[in-house]
């Protein structure tokens, strides 16, 4: 009785596993069907949003996922959603008219596609290309047609920083661990990641602490703008907590390019705010105050990694990796190695003088991979997209994209991790999400200038009264 018992369990068992088997496709099929409704219903602007929040609270590299999904991550999902979208709907809003700006970022994208044809390491630069497309190109892209989203990521971005650097002051000087994720940190199925600096340094959602480093610093400025032109005290507050999660991030170029990038802010004058009056000097001797002190309480902590043998010996690779890259550019001055595969060509050289197997700077990584052709067009972006932040009025967002300059500078944020690539996407449609609204110049750049996007209709441009921004910062509309 038992064995016949168990025999009719055993096989009923059997042919319930077959049928859930065969009902996987089916399952998943669904569930992507029921997915890419719910998207679609969204607004635009909370699509941004989420792609924002997704990636700073789902460390994918870490995670034990397909390598796949490092490609083809949720936010590259959502930023195609988002290109489908701007597609379906743009007959009804308007005519879309190319500029310098969406000719610059088409180019950039077009040489990319062809140092990716031409290369040695087609099967590793595919996939790059991909992420890269999705997820720096296609933002910047998508952002021109579209001039409100830029309050929408700034004000996700100083929420986030002041959310995540409160748990990075926690982790970093309180509990000296990361309780909700060094379980899955430890177990990385490519790069576990653990702790093995002179200083515990943060991780939080974010992973690496060079990663959590820049996106911090991009936040201060972000956050201080805010705080200035709105007299914000929740935003002067993400201000102080985000500079704190920098320094928690124990990231020497992060910090430097948070002081770089609120400089920007507090020197040059934002839109909407009106002539200088006495509020509008205390505002900026605070700032001026907050980075006095954020240069001093940081410089302390990090001393002690500056000093360590591990602190030295980074420094000293960020010098010695320069001399192979330029052999590397006179090898293959124009198409290079191919996107995505610079530090795949030379990891083993890289490895020997005491690197991780990989060039820890996105220009060398750039100009290795995309030849100096590439490398010009990548600058030729970066600048664009501060030209216009500063013509919109945006000195914030032009310290953020200082910010991502500087740290970029000094680390694999080209090739380190693939969902990475998102924080430069953004911090470009932050910028040129701007470039349809502009009016006038304080910078000398013309209306209908090559840095002028003539691609909106009047639809497009949200009008309110003063002071009545859906985030509260006044569009451009307000600015006499």
């Amino acid at each position: 009785m038992v064995v016949a018992v168990a025999v009719v369990v055993t096989a009923g068992g059997l042919v319930g596993l077959g049928v859930a088997i065969a009902a996987i496709p089916l399952m998943v099929g669904a569930a992507v069907v029921v997915a890419s409704a719910l998207l679609l219903s969204l607004s635009r602007r909370l699509l941004w949003v989420l792609a924002l929040v997704l990636f700073a609270t789902l460390p994918l590299a870490y995670l034990p996922v397909p390598s796949g999904l490092l490609t083809v991550s949720p936010p590259v999902l959502l930023m195609l959603i988002l290109a489908l979208r701007t597609v379906l709907e743009r007959p009804s809003r308007g005519r879309f008219v190319l500029s310098g700006v969406v000719c610059l970022l088409l180019g950039f994208g077009g040489w990319l596609f062809v140092s990716v044809v031409a290369s040695d390491y087609r099967s590793v630069s595919i996939g790059w290309f991909v992420s890269y497309g999705c997820l720096v190109v296609l933002p910047a892209l998508l952002a021109t047609t579209d001039p409100k989203i830029r309050d929408a990521l700034r004000y996700t971005w100083v929420v986030l920083g002041a959310l995540l650097g409160a748990y990075a002051l926690l982790e970093a000087f309180v509990l000296q661990a990361n309780p909700l994720l060094d379980p899955v940190y430890a177990r990385g199925v490519r790069d576990p990641l653990v702790q093995q600096w002179s200083v515990y340094r943060a991780t939080t959602t974010l992973g690496h602490p060079v990663s959590n480093g820049a996106f911090f610093a991009i936040a201060v400025p972000l956050a201080l703008g805010a705080a200035l032109s709105r007299r914000s005290g929740f935003a002067a507050m993400a201000a102080v907590i985000a500079a704190g999660g920098v320094v928690a991030s124990g990231s020497r170029s992060a910090f430097g390019a948070m002081l770089l990038g609120a400089a920007v802010v507090v020197l040059l004058p934002a839109a909407g705010r009106g002539p200088r009056g006495r509020t509008d000097v205390v505002a900026r001797a605070a700032g001026v105050m907050a980075i006095i002190a954020a240069l001093v309480g940081g410089t302390a902590y990090l001393a002690a990694r500056d000093a360590s043998g591990e602190g030295t010996s980074s420094a000293r690779f960020r010098a010695t990796q320069i001399p192979i890259a330029l052999q590397r550019v006179r090898e293959a001055p124009v198409f290079g190695t191919g996107p995505g595969a610079a530090s795949f060509s030379e990891q083993s050289l890289l490895a020997r003088i005491g690197g991780a197997g990989a060039f820890e700077s996105y220009w060398l990584e750039l100009v290795v991979g995309a030849g100096i052709p590439g490398l010009l067009l990548g600058a030729g972006v970066v600048v664009a997209a501060l030209f216009v932040a500063l013509r919109s009025g945006a000195p914030d967002v032009a310290g953020a994209l200082v910010a991502w300059t500087v740290t970029a500078t000094l680390l694999n944020a080209l090739e380190g991790g693939r969902p990475d690539q998102l924080v430069l996407g953004l911090v470009l449609a932050m910028a040129f999400a701007g470039s349809s609204t502009a009016r006038g110049s304080r910078y000398g750049l013309r209306r209908g200038s090559a840095l002028h996007l003539a691609a909106t209709s009047s639809t497009d441009v949200e009008h309110h009264q003063p002071g009545h921004s859906r985030y509260g910062i006044r569009p451009r509309s307000d600015v006499p």
